[in-house]
């Protein structure tokens, strides 16, 4: 499906769905072994500050483990994992070469905002699942570094806030709650050289998926030198040949000066 969409043909129906967004986007992802990419995508996610300096995902995980998430041997994907507080869309586990493996949990959005609230916020319930890791399906090793990752279109620092006072705000929680915007996979791609011909492949189908889905930070305009120059005599003629007279200004318009029209 993904290659569909590239050249234009899709399923309206799945083009809102989280779930189909997901598993096709890491679904692909999930042949990049840990390497550059990875380090970079995570270096996207950022906290909420903790004593006004924000944190990254991927220098929390280099400072516990002591190593970037590429040293690690090996990247097991498990999508949709069950846990007794709800269905994270997805974990990443990176594993071997440390003395402890590293779990991502992520939780992703498209349109929609995080469920629940109060002690059923949806954030603060995955948080809990981290801290008891065994009791996921299929079960990870409880000794894991562990960290939640918030991926959304928008900025989602209200609703990490929210559910950061709902688990208990500190900064060891601060440091394990991250917000990602699904705009920052095309930026990692964008810095990362492929280790292979496959991993290029990937990342440049995954890229152009995106794009496709408009999943891009704007830049601008592609070049000045596009933009027309106005100059200050361009609007001369309509002193002497106005495009309206009194007969024929359309409704909702009216005049200022015998020779400018607003809007009422």
């Amino acid at each position: 499906m993904l290659t569909a969409e590239i050249h234009g043909h899709y399923v309206p129906e799945a083009r809102n769905s989280e779930d189909y967004l997901t598993s096709t986007v890491f679904g692909h992802l999930r042949y990049i072994q840990p390497g550059p990419f990875w380090d970079a995508l995570f270096e996207f996610a950022v906290s909420e500050p903790i004593r006004d300096k924000r944190v990254n995902a991927s220098d929390y995980v280099r400072q516990r483990s002591g190593g970037p998430l590429g040293s690690f041997e090996r990247l097991d994907a498990i999508f949709w994992p069950e846990q007794k507080s709800g269905t994270p869309d997805l974990i990443l586990h990176f594993a071997g070469n440390h003395s402890r493996s590293v779990v991502i949990l992520i939780e992703a959005k498209l349109n929609a905002t995080k469920s629940g609230l109060g002690e059923d916020d949806q954030l603060a319930r995955y948080l809990r699942a981290l801290d008891s890791l065994g009791d996921l399906r299929p079960p990870l090793p409880a000794d894991a570094i562990t960290l939640a990752v918030y991926l959304t279109t928008v900025d989602s620092r209200n609703e990490l806030i929210e559910s950061l006072e709902e688990y208990g705000d500190n900064d060891q929680a601060r440091q394990r709650l991250y917000q990602l915007q699904w705009q920052d996979l095309i930026n990692a791609i964008d810095q990362t050289r492929p280790n292979s011909r496959l991993e290029h492949l990937v990342l440049e189908d995954v890229r152009a998926f995106l794009r496709v889905r408009s999943l891009e930070y704007f830049c601008g305009m592609e070049s000045a030198d596009k933009i027309p120059g106005v100059l200050e005599a361009d609007g001369e003629f309509l002193e002497e040949e106005p495009l309206f007279d009194l007969d024929s200004i359309p409704t909702g318009l009216g005049i200022i000066n015998e020779r400018w029209m607003h809007a009422n």
